[in-house]
């Protein structure tokens, strides 16, 4: 199957330090070609990969002189929501709670009361403060990784991949 990933070009992948977005999208891009598949990863130009590199830019924006961002727009991500909370999961996968509005995808992957809160208000906000002990760290790992391992992910998005590739192919009704 023919894959194209797409990482922030903030830092390079894999990331030196941390770099969660591009630890993921690394793992998941290595893990794609080790099973046969022809991926693409757009990604700043000094990234290492087992794919196809296309750079998006020379190097991490992270290196880039400010002067430099004018060609390269997604030198504002940090001005742009997340629609996934990656900081969330990476949170849970840590064993800390996470409390949160539900917005976005928040309220998809976070059970409310189990692995953390979901408040509207100030006072649930510290409600939810006060009744962060009764959260069993153990059980936010446990979730976190059972449901965002490079393997389930994997599997994951080539299933998604390959439902897309088959609903191409039926003819127009």
């Amino acid at each position: 199957m023919r894959i194209a990933q797409a990482a922030p070009l903030v830092l390079l992948v894999p990331p030196v330090r941390y770099g969660g977005t591009e630890r993921v999208i690394f793992a998941l891009t290595e893990e794609l070609v080790r099973l046969g598949h022809d991926v693409t990863l757009f990604a700043a130009g000094t990234s290492r990969t087992s794919a196809r590199l296309i750079p998006c830019s020379p190097r991490p924006l992270w290196d880039l002189d400010p002067s430099e961002y004018v060609a390269y727009p997604h030198g504002q991500l940090d001005r742009v929501r997340s629609r996934f909370g990656l900081v969330f999961i990476e949170a849970l996968a840590s064993g800390t709670s996470v409390i949160s509005h539900p917005r976005g995808s928040v309220p998809e992957f976070l059970r409310d009361g189990e692995h953390g809160f979901l408040v509207e208000s100030e006072d649930e906000l510290v409600e939810a403060c006060r009744n962060r002990y009764t959260i069993d760290r153990r059980a936010c790992r446990d979730w976190a990784l059972q449901r965002f391992s490079v393997e389930r992910m994997t599997t994951d998005y080539l299933r998604v991949y390959r439902k897309i590739i088959d609903g191409a192919r039926e003819p127009a009704a």
